[in-house]
């Protein structure tokens, strides 16, 4: 199996399905050993076999924690896997009831231009993927914000929404303390 890159380039990936949890490593060249593990757990994702990215032996797996194309060899691959994971998500309860899953990066080479101002990429004018919803803009287009641990790059279109989302959650955390301290 292939993880599919956002470079156009598939690379190579041992892939094994748990009950709980799907794990992806990279083989170490030259040996018989695998660069530490990926683990995408079941109770926070969900799979597509037909989308704008995937081709018809590809499926997409969608994280909270990152977000995966995998492509396989055959069209039997493809319905197998997809079959057995189904058959596990359906027995596995999710933590919560609208998750919200890492984007798929878009491919590099798809496109020569900013999403948002369509100013073309150069040597200086460098692409960039928004963290929420993964398009590729250029420098002019992107914000950084500062999450909970580190800094994230997000679009102009996605800064907003974020900026809405961080007022309300400082606005809760603010009752919840008036509450706590009767105030």
């Amino acid at each position: 199996m292939k993880k599919v890159c956002r470079k156009g380039v598939d690379k190579e990936r041992y892939i094994a399905l748990f009950t709980d949890c799907i794990l992806y490593a990279t083989p170490i060249p030259f040996t018989n050993k695998l660069k530490t593990p990926h683990i995408i757990y079941l109770n926070n994702m969900t799979i597509e076999t037909s989308n704008s990215y995937a081709t018809e032996n590809e499926i997409t797996i969608l994280s909270t924690d990152k977000s995966i194309r995998i492509s396989f060899e055959t069209k039997h691959d493809t319905k197998a896997w997809t079959k057995d994971i189904n058959m596990l998500l359906s027995a596995t309860p999710s933590e919560d009831s609208e998750i919200n899953f890492a984007p798929i990066w878009q491919i590099d080479s798809a496109h020569t231009a900013c999403g948002i101002c369509s100013s073309k990429f150069t040597f200086i004018l460098r692409r960039h993927h928004c963290r929420i919803c993964g398009n590729l803009v250029c420098s002019k287009c992107l914000r950084k914000k500062i999450s909970s641990h580190k800094e994230v790059r997000l679009c102009t279109s996605c800064s907003p929404a974020v900026d809405r989302q961080g007022e309300m959650l400082r606005s809760f955390e603010i009752v919840s303390f008036l509450i706590c301290h009767n105030i």
